[in-house]
């Protein structure tokens, strides 16, 4: 398994028998899967095929007008209190 710092473990026990387990391990970086088998204490992971790295996190930017993101084309005018003189 992974030498990252470990933030989460997930592990659920296959039906078909209480000895085998799949686990879920999250780390700051990645995920990492395996499969547990209790009866021996053998974990069964690969890091070449069981690691799903995750995205890096990008900054958000606010829309500039309430309105961003319209389609093309579409022009919105200001509403006015009082009509022109």
């Amino acid at each position: 398994m992974t030498s990252e710092p470990v933030k989460r473990v997930a592990l659920e026990p296959y039906p078909v028998s209480p000895y085998l387990w799949h686990a879920i391990v999250e780390t700051p970086g990645f995920y990492q899967t395996a499969e547990i088998d209790t009866r021996t204490g053998s974990i069964d992971s690969d890091p070449q095929r069981d690691v799903l790295f995750k995205p890096t996190d990008t900054p958000t930017r606010a829309p500039e007008h309430p309105l961003h993101g319209l389609a093309h084309g579409v022009h919105i005018h200001p509403v006015h209190d009082r009509a022109p003189a």
